[in-house]
């Protein structure tokens, strides 16, 4: 090869290089801890950013091995950050994949995350953003604690061995679209408030929902399937509204120790469906006594201890967003 051949060459070695970006989870960092604002920079993982809420800071594509300790670990920072495309694995005893302490404007998506004690853990930290996320065989998959107005969003969690998503004390969070499967517990909420949870897909679970002290929660169009207990409101738990969830081949549907949570968002809107094929429907009207069918079941459901769904759908009500 001539000179000016192999020059030639190494050109278009670095044009190439510059061309193709990283792919996700080739780029290998140690783990990251960002203490102050001051710690944002490329030597932690910022690929770019200025942190305003128009340029965020952004930490992506890289992998972490964490065998103990925090894969990225953020804390006590004021300015607007999003860790994106990464992928975090642990030794599934003591370490945690991201943690976010006491910060704003942080948003966790699209990363990778499997073998941690938790895959991201939240505290005291509110309006935290976390979606899309893929997080296996984790003690839990995502928590948080104190944080207020969380949301979790399109996050697959698959193999948790004690939780999938567990909140405590959060208040105004949003869960949508969450699919938990092969866990043993899918969502457990612990003193939350005025939380949504709306159209999550909890499947193969001891319990697939579970509010304990929960008050004016909204749970709605989640399907819980082939799980010992598919939803429970429990412990004090009040004010609750609960309708167009979907029941399916699970060994106890639902229970409910408290009398004043509503199982049903009155007619025509109706209240959950049950599943099997033991019930009629041959009326309609409010009191189900006008003739002609409404898809609505002609008796109610009775949901131990003492708690009704006056109108139990007959059909399943339709998947709007599949996770």
């Amino acid at each position: 090869m001539t000179k000016h051949a192999f020059s030639l060459f190494l050109v278009c070695l670095v044009a190439i290089g510059f061309a193709c970006p990283v792919a996700r989870g080739d780029a290998l960092h140690d783990q990251i801890s960002i203490l102050s604002d001051t710690d944002l920079h490329l030597g932690n993982g910022v690929m770019s950013g200025s942190g305003s809420m128009d340029d965020p800071y952004i930490i992506s594509d890289w992998s972490i091995e964490v065998q103990a300790g925090i894969g990225i670990e953020v804390k006590g920072i004021s300015v607007h950050l999003i860790i994106r495309d990464c992928e975090i694995a642990g030794n599934g005893r003591t370490s945690i994949g991201i943690l976010l302490s006491n910060v704003s404007h942080v948003q966790v998506t699209n990363c990778r995350l499997t073998g941690l004690a938790s895959g991201i853990f939240v505290y005291q930290s509110p309006t935290m953003i976390m979606d899309h996320n893929a997080i296996s065989s984790c003690r839990r998959g995502i928590e948080g604690t104190e944080s207020d107005g969380t949301t979790i969003t399109g996050n697959v969690i698959v193999g948790a061995k004690e939780h999938g998503i567990f909140l405590w004390r959060c208040h105004d969070a949003s869960l949508i679209d969450n699919r938990v499967t092969d866990c043993r517990n899918g969502i457990y909420l612990d003193s939350c408030h005025y939380d949504n949870l709306e159209g999550n897909h909890a499947e193969n679970l001891d319990h697939g929902i579970f509010l304990w002290d929960c008050f004016d929660c909204t749970v709605v169009a989640n399907v819980l399937q082939y799980c010992q207990l598919g939803l429970a409101i429990v412990h004090t738990s009040e004010r609750n509204r609960i309708f167009r969830n979907s029941f399916i081949d699970n060994t106890r549907a639902a229970t409910c120790d408290e009398m004043g949570n509503s199982w049903d968002s009155g007619y025509l809107t109706g209240g959950n469906f049950w599943g099997g094929n033991f019930a009629a429907d041959l009326f309609s009207g409010e009191n189900q006594d006008r003739p002609d069918s409404d898809g609505i079941s002609d008796s109610p459901r009775e949901i131990p201890f003492g708690n009704v769904d006056r109108y139990p759908l007959m059909e399943q009500p339709a998947v709007e967003n599949e996770t």
